[in-house]
């Protein structure tokens, strides 16, 4: 994924976590240290929220939400020779539910 991005507009979630890394497939060693990946949470009426990171460097942004309302995930490289680096991407969203979870819940995802 060059730029990974994530919309939700059937929001019922309060807070999301992302961890994110610029950096080239396969290669430790990167092209120039002033490349960086950055990502932004945009929500529907609150400010967004961006965090950077260095090449090869773990990032993190944490966020809160405003239930109900559309927000979206998106990430930016920068710098020299940024067309060739990657951001990887992994996080999660605490989401509120009105079904409790059972072990059925569980069984069936």
């Amino acid at each position: 994924m060059g730029n990974p991005a994530v919309t939700l507009t059937d929001n019922a979630c309060r807070s999301a976590h992302f961890e994110f890394v610029p950096a080239l497939p396969g290669e430790l060693e990167g092209p120039d240290a002033a490349n960086t990946g950055s990502i932004t949470i945009v929500q529907q009426t609150l400010d967004p929220m961006s965090a950077t990171a260095a090449f090869n460097t773990l990032g993190t942004l944490e966020a809160s939400l405003v239930s109900g309302q559309s927000w979206s995930m998106n990430s930016k490289r920068t710098g020299g020779g940024s067309e060739g680096i990657y951001i990887y991407v992994n996080g999660y969203a605490l989401c509120y539910s009105e079904a409790p979870f059972t072990s059925e819940t569980a069984a069936t995802g």
